[in-house]
């Protein structure tokens, strides 16, 4: 009985030390069996309306409207505002910009470069100290997630770190500058200098705090097989875009074309044009986005080959939909990742000979609202999803209510950016001009139809809310 028990207690103890030594020193990814994934996030877990920063190059950017029971929050370069009942007040203000502004439950939360804040109407409280600026943070999924370098944080509604993912980037780095970020069930879209992945997180078997995250492009791609030409060619979208393309191409690639019969085998986004932060929109089981397109011609199928050239959209003037793979895997080596998926779009919007550019979107209640620039001025739209019926709403004619937006003529609007609430859209504009050292920000408000534009805030800074000349 003795040397049973001391040979349980043996072999025991051996179990316990291999779980220790596993517990501690996990192994490497590449032993995928010791990872598994958890359930695919295929249901929205809550209306979410947007939520991002951006920073890229000196020019920081930060803003966002959050609707509570207390009112709507919403930053202003540094302060945090709460407006209730059209009366507005400051809740905190931060010697640095803030950023990611959300809610778990009733509590508030948003970050500046050094904390990420818990508040409510009355009360701000400091919850995680970061060691430096992290202004990538995400208050989504009923967590609290940070993205610095190749790392995601994940931390409980208190504060504490629930994980720490390692992202897998393969070739191509993984850098700051995230534009769009939305997280179900800790798998995360986002946009990262402006191309979309899709982040799928693994975890340890032995250490659920150990996560590996692959890092994996996720292109909207429509493909054409040369094999089945005529098919094409009886195609009114195909037909469309070849010609489109095919009037947009220099003097050389049309002589390569005619020469080598080469045609048209692919059409893809390139969204690393955009910097708009909010140019893109996880709604559903879809995820929407401003993008340029671009068209490969070629004689053979592969993507890039040698016998190939690429010819440009005008710019990002399309708005398209695609469903992403969360459940994508990919086979081979875990050491160092690299695949992209190609996954078939459709184009809601398309802005040839239309608009110049296409900025902000978002989406609520089935509808689409955007704002779209060209030659005689800047509009905001509202189409219906599931009908693409378009109409126009507003007419951004800054000279009419100039002296309301700022105390002097010498600016002009270079970026629009919105954020909406459940009963009005808000427009975070950015003047510039030749007497502002950097850029200077004013907030537009309008009803959901367009109507009853007022100014919240100044480009000075001082709450204005003030109805505004109607412009349409």
């Amino acid at each position: 009985m003795k040397k049973s028990l001391k040979i349980l207690i043996f072999i025991t103890s051996i179990i316990a030390g291999i779980y220790m030594l596993l517990y501690f020193f996990p192994l490497s990814f590449k032993y995928k069996f010791l990872y598994y994934t958890d359930k695919n996030p295929n249901k929205d877990n809550g209306i979410f309306y947007g939520n991002e920063v951006m920073k890229y190059y000196e020019e920081p950017k930060s803003g966002f409207v959050l609707e509570t029971s207390d009112g709507i929050y919403f930053i202003y370069n540094n302060k945090l505002m709460l407006m209730s009942n059209d009366n507005i007040k400051e809740v905190y203000t931060s010697s640095s910009l803030l950023y990611g502004l959300g809610k778990i439950g009733e509590k508030i939360y948003f970050s500046d470069d050094n904390y990420t804040y818990r508040c409510n109407a009355d009360r701000v409280s400091q919850l995680i100290k970061y060691k430096k600026e992290i202004p990538e943070i995400r208050i989504m999924d009923n967590a609290i997630y940070s993205f610095e370098g190749n790392k995601v944080n994940k931390y409980n509604k208190n504060g504490k770190k629930i994980f720490e993912g390692n992202i897998r980037t393969g070739k191509s780095s993984y850098a700051s500058g995230i534009g769009y970020v939305f997280i179900r069930n800790s798998h995360v879209l986002v946009n990262n200098s402006g191309k979309i992945y899709i982040l799928k997180p693994y975890y340890y078997l032995f250490n659920k705090e150990k996560v590996e995250y692959l890092n994996i492009s996720c292109v909207a791609d429509k493909k054409y097989y040369l094999n089945t030409q005529a098919v094409n060619d009886n195609n009114p979208e195909y037909v469309y875009f070849e010609n489109y393309f095919l009037d947009r191409m220099n003097d050389d690639d049309k002589e390569t074309y005619n020469k080598n019969n080469y045609r048209l085998t692919r059409v893809n986004s390139r969204t690393h044009e955009v910097l708009a932060t909010r140019s893109g929109q996880l709604y559903g089981d879809k995820f929407y986005f401003i993008t340029k397109l671009y068209g490969v011609f070629s004689k053979s199928q592969k993507k890039f080959s040698k016998e190939s050239f690429i010819v440009d959209s005008d710019s990002a003037i399309f708005i398209c939909s695609m469903k992403p793979n969360f459940d994508i895997d990919i086979e081979g080596s875990y050491d160092y990742v690299y695949d992209e998926t190609g996954i078939d779009f459709d184009i809601l919007y398309n802005g040839i000979g239309k608009v110049n550019h296409i900025g902000s979107m978002q989406i609520k209640d089935g509808n689409m609202y955007f704002i779209a620039g060209k030659d005689d001025g800047i509009y905001l739209y509202r189409m219906d999803i599931e009908s693409r019926q378009l109409e126009e709403l507003y007419n951004f004619k800054f000279s009419k209510n100039m002296n309301f937006y700022s105390s002097t003529d010498n600016m002009y609007v270079r970026s629009i950016n919105m954020y909406i609430s459940k009963d009005w859209n808000f427009f975070y504009m950015d003047f510039y001009g030749k007497d502002i050292d950097g850029y200077k920000t004013a907030i537009l408000r309008l009803d959901n139809n367009g109507k009853n534009p007022v100014l919240v805030m100044n480009t000075k800074g001082e709450v204005v809310m003030k109805p505004l000349e109607a412009d349409k």
